[in-house]
């Protein structure tokens, strides 16, 4: 049985060399194509239309499950891969689908791809996928680390998360003072990235439903619904039009 397989992640040697073992321990997995970002990887398993996605979570500000939810109702075969053990790996395991950690081991991807046969051979009826999706939209409120404990917040009061050295400055709406939690913007970036929130200048984290404006400029600026503008860095500014471009085209749905 042959299975036709496509490679989505940003770094292309990681692409190179996990093309490279599938050609060696799997002949029969034809890699039809590749993709180092998520807009690029929705228009390739359209057109494509592979068996199976060896997916990256995080790929900058968007991530592997903004890519499945643009393909729906399109659901391959899908083994994660990621470089961090995070919640994002908890939500995949939660809902029993295939992940491996880079560098990828090698029993660890036979295994992988063995079951992905199975699976198909068997032609199971399951929606693990759809499950995981509903999972992390439907989440729970997230912990904030506080100083005398936590602060639970649901995610859709946070407009803003500011770094402030090894802390950030989490500012929601309703609270005119910030909360202050002992995590990096970096930590909490990669515990947001999948829920709407994007990176727009090393000191600024968005929550892009709160977005109300974006001012063009060198890298220009993003409004936020208290009124509150933030700039955009030159570096980050793509990576904003992306995530923009993204969510237009889901309510264009």
């Amino acid at each position: 049985m042959e299975i036709r397989a496509m490679l989505i992640d940003d770094e292309p040697a990681f692409r190179a060399d996990l093309r490279a073992m599938l050609q060696r321990l799997f002949p029969e997995v034809q890699v039809v194509a590749e993709a180092g970002s998520v807009p690029e990887g929705v228009e390739r398993v359209l057109d494509e239309k592979p068996d199976l996605l060896f997916l990256d979570v995080e790929m900058g500000a968007l991530n592997g499950f903004d890519l499945l939810r643009r393909i729906e109702p399109f659901r391959p075969q899908v083994i994660f891969t990621t470089g961090h053990k995070d919640f994002a790996v908890h939500a995949i395991r939660v809902n029993a689908l295939d992940y491996l950690l880079k560098p990828i081991d090698e029993e660890e991807l036979n295994e992988a791809v063995l079951r992905v046969f199975r699976a198909i051979r068997e032609s199971r009826p399951t929606d693990r996928i759809g499950n995981l999706l509903g999972s992390i939209k439907n989440g729970r409120p997230i912990a904030l680390p506080v100083s005398d404990g936590f602060d639970l917040l649901p995610v859709e009061e946070i407009l803003y998360c500011e770094s402030d050295d090894n802390y950030t400055r989490i500012h929601t709406r309703d609270q005119a003072k910030p909360i202050l939690i002992s995590r990096t913007l970096k930590e909490v970036d990669d515990y947001l990235a999948d829920r709407g929130f994007v990176r727009i200048h090393q000191s600024f984290l968005v929550n892009l439903h709160h977005a109300v404006h974006y001012q063009r400029g060198s890298g220009g600026e993003l409004r936020l619904s208290n009124g509150k503008s933030l700039p955009v860095s030159k570096r980050q500014k793509q990576v904003l039009l992306d995530a923009l471009d993204l969510m237009q085209g889901r309510n264009g749905r």
